[in-house]
């Protein structure tokens, strides 16, 4: 997995990778993390095959009582709120002291944070009380984050399944990237909106 290239998803806040692998082919063009992220979220079709395939976690217990088709509705119903969500706190969070995005990430590890780490990997949940839904994302500062990937994350631990250890990975990945490419400040970045050809 490489990094192609790192673009705004809102200018001067929200940046998102985009991978040399995901080539949403049927869109015809490569797509950003946070857009794969929200159109498999916010698709039937490939909800319903996930949930199929991931089943025997999803009817755990830990989730109660839920039908594939249940799983699906509250899925596309969260990411359709989290997108908005992510937007709307990186719009204020450029101006707004109090309402920024370091207050809807948090740090990656369920630990209290006694102060800011350099590159910390970070995540924020979706909107539900108990949500499955995760974008993992690097912090840069407390409004810049570079998006790295997400999840559904339906088990306790992101080490037991194949597709939460990828997003392990991605984040990995990312940090080492940006590191390499000496992009830890806010003005390192360039922020031009990914438009695809």
């Amino acid at each position: 997995m490489e990094i192609v290239s790192i673009f705004a998803a809102v200018e001067g806040s929200l940046l998102t990778v985009l991978y040399d692998e995901y080539d949403n082919g049927d869109k015809g063009y490569p797509l950003h993390e946070l857009t794969r992220l929200i159109d498999n979220w916010t698709d039937p079709i490939y909800l319903k095959e996930f949930f199929t395939k991931h089943e025997n976690d999803l009817k755990n217990g830990f989730w109660g009582e839920i039908t594939i088709q249940e799983a699906i509705e509250r899925t596309i119903a969260e990411a359709d709120a989290l997108e908005a969500r992510l937007y709307e706190i990186a719009e204020k969070g450029k101006t707004d002291k109090i309402e920024h995005l370091s207050g809807l990430f948090k740090p990656l590890h369920n630990k209290k944070a006694t102060r800011a780490v350099e590159l910390e990997a970070s995540k924020v949940y979706g909107p539900g009380k108990q949500s499955w839904l995760r974008i993992y994302a690097i912090r840069i500062e407390t409004n810049v984050f570079v998006i790295s990937g997400g999840a559904i994350k339906l088990t306790a631990n992101m080490q037991g399944r194949t597709h939460t250890l990828l997003e392990l990975d991605k984040l990995e990945i990312t940090k080492q990237f940006l590191i390499d490419n000496s992009l830890v400040d806010k003005e390192d970045f360039d922020f031009t909106e990914y438009i695809p050809e």
